[in-house]
């Protein structure tokens, strides 16, 4: 009979293998590369720093505050910097106007998620900030989000759209970023963004019963080449 040490017993081949890690937007959000052992599967996995729920109330408040006084569409503006600087004198005035208790790491947290949701591209952020990233693919509802990782190739993320309703409105904001409209009546769409990244919609279950889905070509400034 084997004697019981009082130690959990760890399966180390069942412990997925760490191939790489590296930041997008320190200290806020970074990118693991690891294998499963067993399926020999790599996956991307986006890290971002949490919010406690405190924070979670507060991102929302201010959020639903941003959404019902915002007077300018922060992503006409000309720079992603000229936009930052906007977006945080606003929220800055929201704090003292709504007199919020925040100390500087709570701030700084909030205003990455801020900027992430009303100057970024929401969950997908981290893709269109890694350099590594080429392609990014969407197929509906509850599946995980693909990349084509430069050195990686093909593989799954840990991210994914798990509500119909989430997924139709980042379809809808994707679209209006591209100066585009999208619907059930016209639920087809093929554009550029700013930076010019090529982006293919569709929306709802009209054309693909998993839902609304998407493909976003990313544009590089620096071309992948055989030396890379």
């Amino acid at each position: 009979m084997q004697e019981d040490t009082g130690e959990a017993f760890t399966d180390t081949a069942a412990v997925p293998i760490l191939e790489e890690t590296y930041p997008v937007s320190p200290p806020f959000s970074y990118v693991l590369i690891q294998t499963d052992p067993v399926s020999k599967r790599t996956q991307y996995m986006v890290v971002e720093i949490p919010l406690d729920s405190k924070e979670q109330a507060i991102y929302k408040k201010i959020l639903d505050i941003m959404i019902d006084e915002l007077d300018v569409d922060l992503s006409v503006l000309k720079s992603t910097e000229k936009a930052e600087e906007f977006l945080k004198k606003k929220i800055v005035d929201i704090i003292k106007r709504y007199r919020i208790s925040l100390n500087e790491s709570q701030f700084e947290k909030i205003m990455y998620y801020l900027a992430r949701d009303l100057i970024g591209y929401g969950k997908i952020q981290p893709f269109m900030l890694d350099p590594n990233i080429e392609d990014i693919s969407c197929d509906g509802i509850g599946i995980p989000i693909y990349v084509w990782h430069r050195k990686y190739e093909s593989i799954a993320t840990n991210v994914s759209f798990d509500s119909s309703t989430v997924l139709d409105s980042f379809i809808i904001k994707l679209a209006q970023r591209a100066n585009r409209h999208i619907s059930i009546a016209n639920p087809l769409l093929d554009a550029s963004l700013p930076d010019g990244s090529r982006i293919q919609l569709t929306y709802g279950k009209e054309v693909t019963q998993r839902g609304s889905t998407f493909t976003a070509r990313k544009f590089k400034a620096d071309p992948f080449t055989i030396t890379d």
